[in-house]
């Protein structure tokens, strides 16, 4: 992943937005940090967030994640996003194998409602056969409880990995 990451941050040629949970000094982060300071010299625009999201995607997700880094950019430093269109260039068409549906679910006003516990619920509801669920932070109230428990209850195997 690192030498991936490398590639792509040195092939950037427009904007690099960055969104981590945590850094650390060490040749992973120098590694990055050095070529972000010669992104900058070259003119491009470097943001970056400390978050929980890891994940390398591409295509459309891209730019529903970009969305979504701009709301949170915005929101940490205090100034309206600019969301101008050179943000969010065509993308190729998506292959098969599967889909990513990123989406916001934060604070009120902003996020009005609880879009990310309804769409766990919906889809622990909806198992048939199983749930795997990994998250860096577990937080369960009662109504989530209840929806795992019914799962389980109708022979669902739930799986929850917390890292």
């Amino acid at each position: 992943m690192h030498q991936a990451m490398l590639k792509d941050l040195q092939q950037a040629e427009h904007f690099i937005f960055l969104e981590y949970f945590l850094i650390e000094e060490g040749a992973f982060c120098n590694s990055i940090l050095e070529i972000l300071k010669g992104k900058v010299v070259q003119g491009l625009q470097v943001k970056v967030v400390f978050d929980n999201i890891g994940i390398r995607l591409e295509g459309d997700a891209v730019k529903e994640l970009t969305k979504l880094f701009l709301v949170d950019y915005g929101m940490n430093s205090r100034k309206a996003p600019d969301v101008s269109s050179r943000y969010f260039p065509e993308s190729p068409p998506f292959g098969e194998g599967g889909y990513m549906v990123p989406f916001g679910d934060g604070l009120s006003p902003l996020y009005r409602h609880r879009v990310g516990k309804c769409v766990i619920q919906n889809m622990i509801s909806q198992a048939v056969r199983y749930v795997n669920i990994m998250t860096l932070f577990l937080i369960i109230d009662n109504e989530l409880c209840q929806t795992i428990e019914n799962a389980a209850l109708q022979g669902v195997i739930v799986k929850i990995i917390v890292s």
